[in-house]
C-alpha cells in the first residue's frame, strides 16, 4: 500500500474469527456499512421462499 499509495485492499479481512466476511457499504445515515450475509429470495405461487444466491462479498442488488 505504501509503494503503491492507496487506501484499499480488494478483499480485505475486517474479522479475525470469521475472515470470510467483507463490509458492505450502504450509504445509510445510521448504519452506512454493514457486516454479514447478503442472499437473493424468491417467492412462488404458494408464498414459498426459495434461496437463489448466498454470498459474504458486497454486491450491486439492482
Amino acid at each position: 500500500m505504501f509503494d503503491k499509495k492507496t487506501h484499499r485492499v480488494k478483499d480485505r479481512i475486517v474479522s479475525i474469527s470469521q475472515p470470510y466476511i467483507r463490509p458492505i457499504v450502504r450509504g445509510k445515515v445510521k448504519t452506512p456499512v454493514e457486516f454479514g450475509i447478503k442472499f437473493d429470495l424468491s417467492l412462488d405461487e404458494y408464498g414459498m421462499g426459495r434461496i437463489e444466491k448466498i454470498t459474504f462479498d458486497p454486491y450491486n442488488e439492482s
